[in-house]
């Protein structure tokens, strides 16, 4: 039986590496590994079904030395945009030479090429050193795996994998009542995942927002994660009160049902290597407008970076192709999905070999 130890933030929110994280330990257990997960998000500290919490620093190394000590193949996944990604993925990369180099370090960030060539002194160092010690780097795409590779990731074992393994119906929850009775007062509706950094394009949403109004007066917006009183300090926000409802945090089979019931899902972000909310859209029928970062899987419809007007143009244009019954049964891309899983698959079997 394969041991892996996966280690990132958890539980899962409405998206994100949280999400890939739990997808992944649950294809791994269906299929008799043993999968354990070393939660170091924001909830580390709190003792969590399904993941082990982490106290402190010496908290963590002391469970990465522990399960390498065990034969654990262990698996990072994170942002690698920041220093604090790539200091805990050195310690991955370390511990994993205990196990005869057995680590995969999974970096999802589209910022991750600009930050690499902008790296310098101790930080560039702490990169090249964590690459050179893994038995195994994953990124999203092309610009990220040439940045990795020049940084010294190993072209042989370095891969391009995206995150996403699919939407599985079970998954599905049930859209809460008062996002329901939102959904029924409103046609179209459209929604976005909405988090505060100013990478997501918040303001660039509600900008857009506000002209499409003038075209769908009954126009609903949901913003998926964000809370009231953190939208009230958005510039057009008070003027949309009555078109736009900020979710709050919501699980992930609740967010899924909420996608699932809209017309079209925007992502406006400034950056993305693989996005797994736009790749859960499209497996859940919903048509996708989103901003045109280095990587975009095919069926999505792309608008410049940062140009609002051209996010209105698009939208416009998807909402007009529309029929009129839009309801999606469909869960396409399970074959992508399946090949991903089995490139993870490949690569645990070469290190477990080696």
């Amino acid at each position: 039986m394969q041991k892996i130890l996966l280690v990132g933030p958890y539980p899962p929110p409405f998206g994100g590496i949280s999400v890939q994280i739990l997808r992944l330990q649950k294809s791994l257990q269906m299929r008799g590994f043993l999968c354990q997960v070393l939660n170091i998000g924001e909830y580390r500290s709190e003792d969590l079904p399904g993941a082990i919490s982490i106290k402190s620093h010496i908290g963590y190394l002391w469970n990465l030395f522990g399960f390498a000590r065990q034969g654990y193949i262990i698996h990072i996944v994170t942002s690698g945009h920041n220093f604090k990604s790539w200091l805990s993925a050195l310690a991955c990369s370390v511990v994993g030479l205990i196990n005869r180099k057995r680590s995969v370090i999974a970096v999802g960030s589209g910022l991750l090429p600009k930050y690499i060539a902008s790296s310098k002194g101790m930080e560039k160092k702490i990169i090249h050193l964590t690459l050179q010690l893994a038995g195994a780097v994953i990124c999203r795409n092309d610009d990220s795996k040439a940045a990795l590779i020049l940084s010294g990731a190993p072209k042989k074992t370095t891969a391009i994998i995206a995150g996403f393994l699919g939407v599985n119906p079970a998954e599905i929850g049930e859209v809460p009542e008062e996002i329901q009775n939102f959904i029924d007062q409103h046609h179209p509706v459209i929604g976005a995942h909405a988090i505060l950094d100013p990478e997501y394009g918040l303001q660039l949403l509600l900008d857009a927002f506000s002209a499409l109004v003038q075209d769908f007066p009954n126009l609903g917006i949901i913003l998926i994660g964000l809370k009231e009183s953190d939208a009230e300090q958005f510039r057009g926000y008070q003027c949309l009160r009555q078109q736009i409802f900020p979710t709050g945090f919501l699980q992930h089979p609740a967010a899924l049902a909420v996608m699932h019931s809209l017309k079209i899902f925007v992502r406006a972000t400034l950056f993305d290597g693989d996005s797994n909310s736009v790749r859960e859209a499209l497996s859940l029928g919903v048509p996708v407008v989103a901003s045109n970062t280095d990587f975009r899987p095919p069926g999505v419809t792309l608008f410049t970076i940062g140009n609002s007007e051209e996010l209105v143009r698009q939208v416009k244009q998807v909402l007009n192709q529309l029929p009129i019954n839009t309801a999606s049964t469909a869960y396409a891309s399970q074959d992508e999905s399946e090949i991903n899983l089995n490139k993870i698959l490949e690569i645990y079997n070469y290190l477990a070999m080696s």
